[in-house]
């Protein structure tokens, strides 16, 4: 058995097989100077140890033959895994944790491409091996039997499907009497509302609206509020038959937002409340004359606000290059500062800025007047002084009450990107509740 090859001296595969044998001489028990060997030995003895510590053929029982196929099964997935970039989910994920498996991160990373609120845990004993060994995996098979029969019983209207405009951001286990609807801002997406979602009220279903050109599915984006808003009513319509409607947008959203509301007033829904986060009033029918690099500043702004930091993009510098350059540029400014993940297609970031383009150059002139609540937050900008930040709240104020002339205004306490993350979404929840 020591004869193994470790294919040629394969320095990857012998560091899988040194990485398999402590955590073996761990979980058996061995000595800390007993696991110290196996870190510290070379290579070419590893097989040996694991035979003198009585480790190989107690636990893996496997020829030379199968130990090389095996770790070469483990190079080949490290490999994968190196270059695989998980795709946010929009549908309730179950996560069986195995509670004597020791980590740093107790949702195993799920949190980072799946909405908190739709991150569904459930301990099982045992560790990451022996959770499906017996004598676990009969507990395991009867908590994933439950599971399987809960989400049998839930309201599978309500899950999002591919194609679909409205995000799952939370599904009550039971039937709910409300719903949440959340507009993102130009640009973005429902991802941006995962932290606020987890904040309202668990018995509602909480869903964010996807614009269309964001992915390969919807390569044009809406250039007309009127047709964004019908096409997310025409599935509010087919989704959510009954109950109260709280529509909440971000920014732009908050046109769309506002239209939405007329719209699905018109189809009987109530309509309790309006919430609008540091939108922009609207601004008439007259179609904004911006050029494409005073867009590509506008989005490097909020990003800067996103990464409290100066991205050093230039509006002179950007001015001479290709669009294709420009787009090179920002997701190279995003990668540094932490913003986007390496290995982010860039077609992604022009997408992004393709909706945020036509966002800009979207005229809106909604119908005034409207039952029920609505509310505007107004949000710190902290490229204004104390007096600018105050002509702007008036402006804002005074441009949406000349459409709803019994709006309610609040100040928050955070920038108009930071509001939605964390530590100032709890704020942020607690205004849109109030």
């Amino acid at each position: 058995m020591s004869g193994l090859s470790l294919r040629g001296g394969d320095t990857s595969t012998s560091e899988h097989l040194r990485t398999l044998l402590c955590g073996a001489a761990s979980n058996a028990g061995l000595s800390p100077e007993v696991q110290s060997e196996f870190e510290t030995a070379d290579s070419s003895s590893l097989v040996s140890l694991a035979e003198k510590h009585g480790l190989y053929n107690d636990i893996y029982r496997m020829s030379e033959s199968d130990l090389e196929h095996y770790l070469g099964s483990m190079l080949s997935l490290s490999h994968a895994q190196a270059d695989y970039l998980a795709r946010s989910l929009d549908v309730p994920v179950h996560l069986f944790r195995a509670v004597s498996e020791p980590t740093d991160n107790p949702m195993r990373g799920w949190d980072a491409i799946v909405p908190r609120a739709a991150l569904l845990v459930q301990d099982v004993p045992g560790d990451h091996g022996s959770m499906v060994r017996e004598p676990y995996v009969g507990i395991l098979a009867d908590t994933l039997w439950e599971c399987m029969l809960a989400a049998e019983k839930d309201n599978n209207r309500l899950l999002s499907r591919a194609g679909s405009c409205l995000v799952a951001l939370n599904l009550p286990s039971l039937r709910p009497t409300m719903s949440y609807l959340l507009v993102p801002g130009a640009g973005a997406t429902p991802a941006m509302f995962a932290d606020l979602a987890g904040r309202l009220p668990s018995q509602a279903a909480v869903f964010g609206l996807q614009p269309a050109g964001m992915d390969a599915l919807s390569d044009i984006p809406d250039s007309d509020i009127d047709f964004a808003a019908r096409r997310y009513a025409a599935e509010v319509v087919e989704r959510i038959p009954c109950g109260d409607i709280h529509l909440v947008g971000h920014s732009f959203g908050g046109w769309v937002a506002t239209e939405l509301a007329r719209l699905l007033e018109e189809q009987g829904y109530f309509v309790r409340t309006l919430t609008l986060i540091d939108s922009s009033a609207p601004g008439g029918k007259a179609i904004p004359d911006l050029t494409d690099v005073e867009i590509l500043m506008s989005l490097v702004g909020i990003y800067e606000d996103l990464a409290s930091a100066d991205m050093c993009v230039r509006r002179d510098a950007i001015a001479v290059m290709s669009h294709t350059d420009r787009i090179k540029l920002v997701q190279q400014k995003l990668v540094e500062h932490n913003l986007l993940d390496h290995r982010v297609d860039i077609s992604l970031i022009d997408n992004v800025f393709k909706v945020f383009a036509a966002c800009l150059r979207t005229p809106y002139l909604p119908t005034p007047g409207r039952e029920g609540t609505v509310k505007l937050i107004v949000l710190h900008d902290e490229r204004l002084d104390e007096r600018g930040n105050d002509e702007r709240k008036r402006a804002l104020v005074q441009g949406w009450s000349r459409v709803f002339p019994e709006l309610t205004y609040v100040d928050g306490d955070a920038t108009h990107s930071r509001a939605l993350r964390e530590p100032f979404v709890g704020r942020l929840a607690s205004l849109i509740l109030e």
